[in-house]
């Protein structure tokens, strides 16, 4: 078993979701914009916009090790659920993973797993204590390991 906790918050935990991510960021521009919290909102800013209103907030220890790439992630993540009309619900979050990590070479299972723990698992989170996680790295540490919410 990989120890992920002794990684340095730089390192992220796939170097290949990593590369995916970047490789295709031209498909997802973004600006950052921290108020945008509903499907409605997000939506009208990228009618306006052209670029995906991407939240800057709690971007500093996530599986990706590095704030650039998580932004990205999260225009990507946006993207899903403006396309297919996906509302910010456990349902919702479930299918923008399953569109996200069908994106993915079916060789990727351990980063279908991070796709799994960071999107679905978090919405668990917010579902049971009304906040995402203060450290998103060390819960999907904990959601992978020991299946803890």
């Amino acid at each position: 078993m990989i120890e992920f906790k002794k990684y340095k918050l730089e390192w992220p935990f796939s170097d290949r979701l990593n590369q995916f991510i970047w490789d295709n960021k031209y498909k997802y521009p973004y600006l950052i914009n921290n108020d945008l919290e509903t499907l409605e909102g997000i939506k009208m800013f990228y009618d306006v916009n052209g670029k995906y209103g991407t939240s800057n907030q709690n971007c500093e220890n996530t599986i990706f090790g590095n704030i650039d790439t998580n932004l990205m992630f999260r225009a990507w993540h946006d993207a899903i659920h403006i396309k297919h009309d996906l509302p910010f619900t456990l349902e919702g979050e479930i299918a923008v993973y399953n569109i996200m990590q069908a994106e993915l070479h079916n060789s990727y299972y351990f980063e279908k797993l991070l796709l799994y723990a960071d999107i679905v698992g978090q919405t668990l989170y917010f579902n049971k204590y009304n906040k995402f996680p203060d450290n998103q790295r060390e819960f999907v540490i904990d959601f992978i390991t020991k299946g803890t919410i």
